[in-house]
């Protein structure tokens, strides 16, 4: 993701990563580290550091923070029964609605994997569709199928999150939407979060929350209907006293575009689904700002 901007660990002060799992360090926390401390962090993080980007170094207090009521061994064992479970998903729709997940017919349309070795307080979650694309013979060019809808896999999360809570275990569960219609499920410790992660940031170096500025993306917007985002914890990351620059899609392309941008409003319009947020609760003291969105 840095290379892709253009930047080096060395121009980032800190990162969240996984959800709020990790806490990174760059720029001149690293340098003033030596190499037997980065060592010691490495293999606190059991192997997590090995996905971080060179020169970052993680944070160890909050490690130690999220490590509180997390056992990462009866996390995995749980969510495998889970899975295994018949009927984990019966009830839930794909995203362009019809045909049920986890029908009779076939094999289901929803394909579910797990990374367990994402880190020591995170494991991964994918669920991508096995059906079709929505646009069926259209052709190459067709949007693809979504898993889930945003409803669905709401729906989902207050599953995992029930028969966790039942074994005795204190998780967060978020959602990730992602360009290609798949959805990534991230569990972490109750303690671990993005929205979390940024005010224990902001305690720990003593800065105000008032004094900083979250960039979010929305996925569409339109007037008189809640935002939609493309993560579930978008409504946390917005709520608070920091500063919110709320940055709207593209507008889509019109029919005079041509063909082209008619392929290209058909597949934005594919993925205009998303977790909603209604912007006016936050806009009454001024500190949410919405960028005006432009055509490229």
């Amino acid at each position: 993701m840095l290379d892709s901007a253009g930047l080096a660990a060395k121009d980032v002060d800190f990162l969240i990563t996984n959800c709020g799992s990790q806490v990174w360090y760059g720029g001149p926390v690293v340098s003033s580290m030596t190499r037997n401390a980065q060592s010691a962090q490495s293999a606190f993080s059991g192997g997590a550091a090995a996905g971080a980007a060179e020169g970052v170094v993680a944070d160890e207090a909050w490690d130690a923070f999220a490590d509180r009521w997390w056992d990462k061994t009866c996390v995995r064992r749980v969510l495998a029964q889970l899975l295994a479970q018949r009927g984990l998903l019966t009830g839930l729709t794909s995203a362009g609605g019809g045909a049920r997940v986890g029908a009779a017919a076939g094999s289901p349309p929803v394909k579910i994997t797990v990374d367990t070795e994402t880190g020591a307080h995170h494991l991964l979650l994918k669920l991508h569709s096995t059906a079709s694309s929505v646009a069926g013979a259209a052709g190459a060019g067709a949007p693809p199928a979504a898993a889930l809808s945003a409803a669905d896999t709401q729906a989902l999360i207050s599953r995992i999150k029930r028969r966790f809570r039942s074994s005795g275990l204190r998780t967060q569960v978020t959602a990730q939407a992602e360009g290609d219609g798949s959805v990534r499920l991230h569990v972490t410790p109750l303690r671990a979060s993005r929205a979390l992660a940024l005010r224990w940031l902001a305690q720990k170096h003593k800065v105000e929350l008032t004094n900083l500025a979250v960039v979010s993306c929305a996925r569409s917007m339109a007037p008189g209907e809640p935002a939609r985002f493309a993560t579930s914890d978008a409504e946390d990351n917005l709520g608070g006293s920091q500063g919110v620059l709320v940055v709207p899609p593209a507008p889509a392309p019109s029919a005079t575009d041509g063909a082209e941008g008619a392929a290209a409003a058909a597949a934005a319009q594919q993925l205009l689904g998303g977790f909603q947020v209604d912007l006016g609760l936050y806009q009454h003291d001024g500190r949410l700002q919405i960028l005006e969105a432009r055509k490229c």
